[in-house]
Parts: C-alpha cells; structure tokens; sequence
C-alpha cells in the first residue's frame, strides 16, 4: 500500500525555501516515499501564493503586507520581508 498525504502550503513553501522537516518531506516526496494527494483548489492556493512572492520579487518590493497563515512563517524571501499589517505600519511610522 502506497502513503499518501496532502501537504498544506506552509510546509510545501517553507520546504522549497529552506532545509529543515518541510524540506526533508518534500526530498521524501521527490525519492517516491509518499504519494502527494492534492486537488484543484490545494494547487491553486500553492501557485497563488508562490504567485505573490514572485510579483514581489519582480517589483523590487521591500515586503508583502498579509494575513494569510501560509506565507507569514517564510518571514523573508530573498530581500522581501513577509510581514503582518500591523508590523508594516510599525516599519513606516516606528
């Protein structure tokens, strides 16, 4: 019998981003331990979320301002900090 198991986008970004246990599942993944188990809207959410760090990147951006549980753990990605809305407000007005 074949695993299989649906990873939410937390442990898939921060697999991708950094080594650490996210990133030893995906290797697992890769070397055909486990079956990855995902539907339409899971991709979605994946490729929306790789989406806003790749716009950000694109437009030079110092941050991106959010709420969503899935991209705040990053914190940075490349020069782009990930941050809540109440610390941007802090990083603009101290």
């Amino acid at each position: 019998m074949t695993t299989k198991a649906t990873v939410d986008t937390n442990v898939l970004i921060s697999g991708i981003f950094w080594t650490g246990v996210p990133f030893e599942i995906l290797k697992a993944w890769q070397d055909g331990r486990f079956q990855l188990a995902i539907s339409p809207p899971i991709l979605e959410e994946y490729r929306r979320v790789l989406e806003f760090l790749e716009t950000a990147v694109a437009a030079g951006a110092d941050y991106v301002v959010t709420g969503d549980v899935a991209l705040l753990p990053v914190k940075q990605y490349q020069r782009v900090q990930i941050v809540r809305p109440k610390q941007f407000l802090k990083a603009l007005f101290g």
